[in-house]
């Protein structure tokens, strides 16, 4: 076996280094500045289509009244908002809780599946039985601000929009160690904001998304991100996918570290799912947002490969600045592992960072490795 010599590992570490760099805070960066120099305003305006409000659930009987009542308490015209909920094999009293509730309320329809199916299953089938311009996408656990509607929709006044997706606020106190679900969500929301005034963001907000019915393609079963998949079929179409703050969702910040943890290895196993099933979107020629989406998206999938070079080439280029840099990768590395330990209040700020580093790199990791021996679950309720 030949290795490379210290010429070639201290290319590879400084391209290793770029990328890296690129991934999480270069690209950020860039799309912001360029977003200010050629971004473009939607043409929103107060419209007011027909609306079907769509949700998935299974075993949601904690939630699911709740989420009901905050979508009845919505300022939308009530003749032109339905809702279609659909049961997916639920085995507690979700079914009962909804039909009880259709039978006291119009306009809201209760589909179940007996045996569960999975999302993308019960999304086709809510949805094939709406007769609305407007789909409206939400989940069971979020309650919506009450001109969540009215502001989400106002985006398809403009011709060119064929998808909106709103703003995720968490409420509640974040996890100990800084390192929680709202501080990732926080990066992201920046992000897609500024996508968004370049052309499209890449997926929508699960909680929170409208698109127009007549672009909507049933998903293959057993789909994982749905809520990627379906606005990239719509930007392969030619229309934008927006992200408006003014439409929002509320949910709670306070999620436990193992619900976050598969929660966002289910996403990624998802990311990885996309890849196989749409390979078009690794097309510069095919995809209209092949940047965005590679940068997005694409670069996170990689980073692991792109630790790993960056670690091994310092080791081979040891000497001078190398050994500082190396010493400076293993000493971020070990208080990543002691960050790590929700209990290190004391230094909680400081070493969120690269915590929560070596937690979205293991998630990777772990999303490929479920990705190539098959382990895809079609759905799974946290």
């Amino acid at each position: 076996m030949t290795f490379p010599n210290p010429m070639t590992a201290e290319i590879i570490f400084w391209l290793s280094l770029a990328f890296l760099f690129y991934t999480y805070a270069g690209y950020a960066g860039a799309v912001f500045v360029f977003s200010k120099i050629a971004g473009r305003d939607v043409r929103r305006g107060y419209i007011y289509p027909s609306v079907s409000v769509v949700i998935a659930v299974h075993n949601e009987e904690q939630y699911i009244e709740r989420k009901i009542e905050s979508i009845l308490e919505m300022n939308y015209p009530r003749d032109r908002l339905d809702l279609i909920i659909v049961s997916d094999g639920s085995t507690d009293n979700t079914l009962s809780l909804l039909e009880s509730t259709a039978r006291k309320l119009e306009n809201i329809h209760v589909l179940h599946f007996p045996e569960r199916r999975g999302k993308a299953a019960a999304l086709n089938y809510g949805i094939a039985r709406s007769r609305s311009e407007i789909i409206f996408l939400t989940d069971a656990r979020q309650t919506l601000a009450p001109d969540c509607a009215r502001e989400l929709v106002s985006n398809f006044n403009d011709p060119s929009v064929g998808a909106a997706s709103g703003a995720l606020v968490l409420t509640g106190r974040k996890e100990k160690g800084g390192y929680s679900y709202a501080s990732y969500w926080s990066v992201e929301k920046w992000i897609r904001k500024s996508e968004s005034r370049i052309h499209s963001v890449i997926g929508l907000t699960g909680a929170v998304s409208a698109i127009r019915r007549e672009l909507y393609e049933d998903l293959p079963e057993g789909t994982l991100l749905d809520d990627v998949m379906t606005p990239m079929r719509i930007a392969l179409k030619g229309r934008r996918i927006v992200f408006d703050e003014r439409a929002v969702a509320y949910d709670d910040a306070d999620i436990k570290s193992p619900k976050e943890l598969k929660r966002k290895i289910r996403t990624l196993t998802g990311n990885f799912q996309l890849l196989r099933a749409m390979p078009e979107l690794m097309s510069p020629l095919k995809n209209p947002l092949f940047i965005q989406f590679f940068s997005h998206k694409v670069t996170r999938l990689l980073a692991p490969l792109f630790i790993l070079a960056l670690f091994l080439s310092n080791l081979l280029a040891w000497g001078g600045i190398y050994s500082w840099l190396m010493i400076g990768q293993a000493g971020f590395y070990l208080a990543a592992l002691y960050g790590l330990n929700p209990d290190r209040r004391r230094f909680s700020t400081l070493l969120s960072f690269p915590a929560a580093f070596l937690i979205m790199n293991y998630v990777v990791v772990k999303a490929f490795l479920n990705s190539v021996s098959g382990r895809e679950t079609v759905w799974a309720r946290e």
